[in-house]
C-alpha cells in the first residue's frame, strides 16, 4: 500500500477521494487476516455477503439439525440462513438462497429448526459460531428425578396449531419427532415424575450452564405433599397398628402437585382403630406417607 494522506486539522473539509482511499486501505487490512472474512451489504430489499472485510454479527435461523446426511443428530453442527432487516418492508426477512454451516459444539449443544440466534464468522473454523446467551429449555421428564440426581427429559416447544406445549418436533424437523436431553438437579432437593403411557411427567425449565456444560433445572412442577385417601382393608385398622393400606388417593396440596408414585400404604400417627373405607388425611415425610384415619365408630 502506498496511499498517502495529507495532514488534516479539525474543521478542515474531507474530500470524497480521501474517503475512497481510506476505504480501500481498510479493505486491504480486512483481507490480511487468517482465513476468509465476511461482510454484509443490504439495500432496501436485497441482501448479499462477500469475503472482503471483517465480519459483523449476524442474526441467523437454524434450518437443519444436520449439515449433511452423514452427520449425527445433535452433533452440534447445524445449517442456518441469515436474517436481515428490510427497510422497504420494515420487517425482518430471511436470505433463503443459501444455507451456512453453524458450529455450536463449544457453546450450546441443543438447537432446533427455527431457533434464532446471533452468530459471528470464524475464519479458522470456516463456520458461523453462536454467541453464548441464556439458553433455557422447557422439558417433560422421561425418567424419574430424585434429589441431587439427573434424569432424561423430552424437549417441549410451543405448538401454535394446537395452542399448547408439545414434545413432537416433527413439524420443525421431519424424521426427528422427539428430542431427548439430560437435566440435572444441582440444588439437591428436587423430585420429578416420569412420563407414563397415559400420564404426564413433571414439566419444568432447564438452563444451559457454559461452565458445567450441562442443562441444570431452575424450575419444575411441584410434587404432592398432602393427600386424602380411604382405608383399604375389610378388617379395618386395629388399635395400635403401625400402618394400613389406602386407596382412592387425591392430591390436596399443593394445587396441581404430582404424585411421583401412587401411594398404597400409610403409616399411622395416632394408632387409633378405624373402619374400612374411613377417610384419611396424610402428608409426605421424607419417602413415606404418614396420616390419620377417621376414628372407628363405637356403638352405644
Amino acid at each position: 500500500m502506498n496511499e498517502h494522506f495529507g495532514i488534516v486539522k479539525p474543521g478542515d473539509p474531507i474530500s470524497a477521494s480521501r474517503d475512497n482511499r481510506m476505504a480501500q486501505v481498510c479493505e486491504r487490512f480486512g483481507q490480511a487476516g487468517i482465513g476468509s472474512y465476511l461482510s454484509a451489504h443490504h439495500g432496501a430489499s436485497t441482501f448479499s455477503i462477500s469475503g472482503r472485510a471483517p465480519a459483523p454479527l449476524f442474526t441467523m435461523e437454524v434450518t437443519n439439525t444436520k449439515i449433511n446426511d452423514s452427520d449425527e443428530d445433535n452433533s452440534g453442527l447445524y445449517l442456518g440462513k441469515i436474517r436481515w432487516y428490510s427497510t422497504s418492508g420494515s420487517q425482518w426477512k430471511s436470505d433463503d438462497s443459501r444455507e451456512y454451516e453453524i458450529d455450536s459444539t463449544d457453546v450450546s449443544p441443543l438447537l432446533l429448526v427455527g431457533d434464532r440466534l446471533t452468530c459471528y464468522w470464524n475464519g479458522q473454523r470456516s463456520m458461523f459460531i453462536p454467541i453464548p446467551n441464556d439458553l433455557i429449555r422447557r422439558f417433560e421428564l422421561k425418567t424419574v428425578l430424585t434429589p441431587g440426581d439427573s434424569a432424561t427429559a423430552y424437549l417441549l416447544y410451543w405448538n401454535e396449531d394446537d395452542d399448547e406445549y408439545s414434545m413432537d418436533t416433527s413439524t420443525l424437523d421431519p424424521g426427528n419427532p422427539e428430542v431427548e436431553f439430560t437435566v440435572y438437579d444441582v440444588r439437591g432437593d428436587l423430585r420429578g415424575k416420569a412420563k407414563g403411557d397415559d400420564s404426564q411427567g413433571s414439566r419444568g425449565y432447564a438452563k444451559w450452564m457454559p461452565d458445567s456444560q450441562r442443562w441444570e433445572i431452575i424450575s419444575i412442577q411441584s410434587w404432592a405433599t398432602m393427600i386424602s385417601a380411604q382405608v383399604n382393608d375389610v378388617a379395618g385398622v386395629a388399635a395400635g397398628a403401625g400402618s394400613f393400606p389406602i386407596d382412592n388417593v387425591e392430591v390436596i396440596a399443593p394445587q396441581g402437585g404430582l404424585l411421583l408414585v401412587e401411594p398404597t400404604l400409610c403409616y399411622h400417627i395416632t394408632g387409633l382403630p378405624a373402619d374400612d373405607g374411613a377417610g384419611v388425611i396424610a402428608w409426605l415425610t421424607g419417602e413415606v406417607w404418614r396420616g390419620i384415619p377417621e376414628t372407628k365408630t363405637t356403638e352405644c
